[in-house]
């Protein structure tokens, strides 16, 4: 960095290894960002220059055989746990754009799905596979195939993608135990595919059992959409209320409680579509802080509501329940975070209450009929 800032102007010296690495990394990480750090006077490469020094890695849609090699080299000298990973799949939308490529001879922005071929259709959709190290020891992230759409893959043709990735993971020696993907209406229909139920989470896939996961944090957007829309969810005998929730929030807004809400907002409790995917707005409602505030306004009186206390009893359970899911960490100051070994016996009582009465999960209708919630995790 500060190489840069003392690099004369309109210097003909070419920028260095590390010089560049860095301009690529921010820009990367925004590219509004940049601009407006090179706008404010800082000495940074100008945005056409790092997109070409970017555009020397020729990966087009499909499977990027280049992320592959690398991980094929570096996993050569790494012990058998650092090839253990799972696949993860996700898609979302993006802006309907053609373009012509220069580099490629072609017009780009249409419907493009690798090796299963190119529509005229125009893309308004991608979708994406990573693989991820699932060892604690060695925690590793690496993008392997990207592919447009229109509106979004179909079910066929992910599960023929699927099975694809796992060849090419298999290839180059990784060990794949699972695969985890949000609970979209595509990725539901993979079940008859693969023969997926929820006695028997997995598929075969060349002799191998692979396990078929939903990302916890999806499961747990899904149940706030489900309590926005219905007001109220029941659970394990008890009953969850939106209404209680949004008291409590607006007597801590009128400053009657301890300020513990600040990072609750008005957007949580009327989102629009896109802010209904925000994973972490909607872990703040189903948080700790939440709960106890829910408890604080019972003993003042703040809120008049006989259910108060158990909506927040329903709160801690989840809140409680979401922290054993995401056990990313072989040791963690809260215990319910830690990974899930035989002696976590806690963690491991709290999953096993869960399995116990996810069924009860339901909500009731506008005709009057109560309606089950899918499960949190399969």
């Amino acid at each position: 960095m500060i190489g840069l800032q003392m690099r004369p102007n309109n210097c003909a010296q070419p920028y260095t290894d590390a010089q560049k690495l860095l301009a690529m990394q921010w820009y990367y990480y925004s590219a509004s960002c940049y601009d407006r750090m090179r706008q404010t006077g800082l000495q940074l490469p100008h945005p056409r220059t790092v997109e070409k020094w970017v555009a020397k890695y020729d990966v087009a849609p499909g499977f990027i055989e280049l992320s592959f090699q690398d991980l094929e080299k570096d996993l050569k000298t790494l012990p058998p746990e650092a090839k253990l990973c799972n696949v993860k799949w996700d898609e979302m939308s993006c802006k309907e754009f053609e373009e012509y490529s220069s580099k490629h001879d072609l017009i780009v922005g249409f419907e493009d799905l690798g090796p299963l071929g190119i529509t005229q259709n125009r893309a308004n959709h991608v979708f994406v596979f990573t693989l991820n190290g699932i060892h604690t020891s060695y925690r590793w992230r690496q993008v392997v195939g990207f592919f447009f759409a229109r509106h979004s893959v179909n079910r066929k043709n992910i599960v023929i993608l699927l099975k694809m990735m796992l060849d090419k993971g298999e290839e180059i020696g990784l060990d794949i135990r699972m695969t985890v993907c949000d609970q979209g209406t595509r990725n539901i229909k993979c079940y008859n595919l693969l023969k997926v139920t929820a006695q028997k989470p997995s598929f075969e896939h060349n002799g191998e059992q692979i396990i078929f996961i939903h990302d916890c944090y999806h499961e747990v957007t899904n149940l706030v959409n489900a309590l926005l829309k219905y007001g109220k969810i029941f659970m394990n005998g008890k009953v969850l209320y939106l209404s209680d929730m949004k008291a409590t929030w607006d007597a801590d807004q009128r400053g009657k409680l301890s300020n513990n809400l600040n990072h609750i907002t008005e957007v949580h409790f009327y989102p629009n579509s896109f802010q209904k995917m925000n994973v972490e707005r909607s872990r703040h409602l189903f948080g700790g802080k939440l709960a106890k505030a829910m408890i604080e306004a019972h003993e003042k009186g703040l809120v008049v509501s006989e259910t108060l206390l158990e909506s927040a009893e329903c709160i801690l359970v989840i809140n409680r329940l979401t922290d054993a899911a995401d056990s990313n960490k072989t040791r963690d100051i809260n215990p319910l975070k830690s990974a899930l070994p035989t002696e976590n016996v806690e963690s491991r009582a709290v999953v096993e209450d869960f399995l116990s009465w996810a069924p009860s999960l339901k909500v009731l209708g506008k005709n009057g009929c109560m309606k089950t919630l899918p499960c949190l995790m399969v």
